[in-house]
């Protein structure tokens, strides 16, 4: 009889010290979906990430292009739109830029320019319109070219108004 219960002692030991099919599963699945978790977020992170640089550089883009109108309208020059058939391509050793010129017959827009960046992908719109006098509004549209196609919403949009010299 001793040694009968020495035998249950020590399989009854055995049972309570070590870990039971149920548990281990259970311990699996409770640590897949805290790991599926983290590497979600990791993703939603990235693609965050991701988006926001491409925001930041399409806003830079539209600020550059201000500050280049922003010197134009502190310039004195007659004719205003004359000035501006003279803006039909720059060449530089990174990429080729084209404006393309397009005098609006609405009275409100002078006129529109159209400028393409051929190695980053990006199109950038121009336009300026008459607010009176000496005043212009300008309003400069960053989109990739796909979105522009499309007709979707500017990664970055920058509208200002200036005082135009005119002579």
């Amino acid at each position: 009889m001793h040694i009968l219960n020495l035998f249950n002692n020590k399989k009854q030991d055995w049972n309570e010290s070590g870990l039971s099919l149920v548990e281990v599963i259970a311990s699996i699945l409770l640590l897949s979906i805290i790991l599926i978790s983290i590497f979600t977020m990791l993703t939603h992170s990235a693609r965050t990430t991701k988006n926001s640089e491409e925001i930041i550089r399409a806003t830079y883009l539209a600020q550059s292009e201000m500050e280049i109108f922003y010197s134009y309208s502190q310039k004195s020059f007659g004719d205003f739109t004359s000035n501006f058939h003279n803006l039909k391509c720059s060449f530089d050793s990174v990429s080729t830029q084209c404006y393309t010129l397009k005098v609006n017959p609405d009275s409100r827009i002078i006129l529109s320019l159209k400028k393409t960046i051929p190695t980053t992908n990006e199109i950038i719109t121009i336009d300026i319109r008459d607010k009176g006098d000496s005043l212009k509004g300008i309003v400069i549209e960053v989109f990739e070219n796909e979105d522009f196609e499309k007709g979707r919403q500017p990664k970055a949009q920058m509208e200002d108004t200036l005082e135009w010299k005119d002579t």
